[in-house]
């Protein structure tokens, strides 16, 4: 499926949406999460965190390229959870 055709699934709040994303970007995103984060479970969660935000902010945005879109989202909720995996513990 196109990305305008899964971007509209996006806007008329079909759940498709997200087996359409998982199905076309699924590799790619793991593949981001996965050169930062060495945990496999890790990597898994950011992969679905990144969907329902992808999900909560089509609309009202509209991405141009939903493959850059994606990008980024996993790419900063993937830096996020390493730096909560590597924060020093205070007592």
């Amino acid at each position: 499926m196109d990305d305008e055709k899964i971007v509209a699934l996006y806007i008329q709040r079909s759940q498709q949406a997200i087996l359409e994303t998982r199905k076309k970007y699924g590799a790619y995103c793991r593949v981001i999460a996965r050169r930062i984060l060495a945990n496999l479970r890790d990597v898994e969660e950011c992969e679905n965190d990144a969907y329902l935000a992808a999900w909560n902010t089509i609309p009202p945005q509209i991405p141009r390229k939903l493959s850059i879109f994606l990008g980024r989202i996993i790419r900063n909720i993937a830096l996020d959870k390493h730096s909560y995996n590597t924060a020093k513990k205070k007592k």
